[in-house]
């Protein structure tokens, strides 16, 4: 099911057997929305959480906005095809944070921040990596901070 489908969609990762990926770097859409995760499989190590990622080739650490097309000079369709191109390519990405995997853990972002499962683990849905996500909509222009 697509995110924008729904929410509080569960999702799966593995790392063996048929149905075995490779965590693509990706933001989220709607990019101004919040997206929460929260870890459900019991028992994981740590390695296995959220990685946020910055773009070796063009220093982008969130999806690209207008103001990134005229810095660097092309057109935002050629940035998404780059980072479509180099989503499962970790060697053209540079880990800037992680978050380690602990069950029943909650962690939220700005939807819009290039981010990956760290690793996928097992191989089905009593072994692999289990989490659920929720997109939150945030109307920026009446949020008021209090400090």
């Amino acid at each position: 099911m697509d995110a924008e489908e729904g929410n509080g969609i569960f999702y799966h990762g593995f790392s063996r057997g048929k149905r075995k990926e490779t965590p693509g770097v990706h933001a989220d859409e709607p990019y101004d929305d919040v997206t929460v995760l929260i870890y459900l499989t019991p028992g994981l190590p740590p390695a296995f959480g959220t990685s946020l990622w910055q773009h070796e080739g063009t220093g982008l650490i969130a999806a690209p906005t207008q103001a990134d097309v005229c810095r660097l000079g092309t057109t935002l369709t050629k940035l998404r095809e780059t980072f479509e191109r180099d989503s499962e390519r970790r060697e053209r990405w540079i880990e800037i944070d992680r978050v380690g995997y602990k069950y029943n853990r909650m962690l939220a972002y700005p939807s819009g921040m290039m981010r990956s499962a760290s690793r996928h683990f097992g191989s089905n849905l009593r072994t692999g990596r289990l989490y659920q996500t929720f997109r939150i909509g945030i109307d920026w222009s009446t949020l008021h901070v209090y400090s």
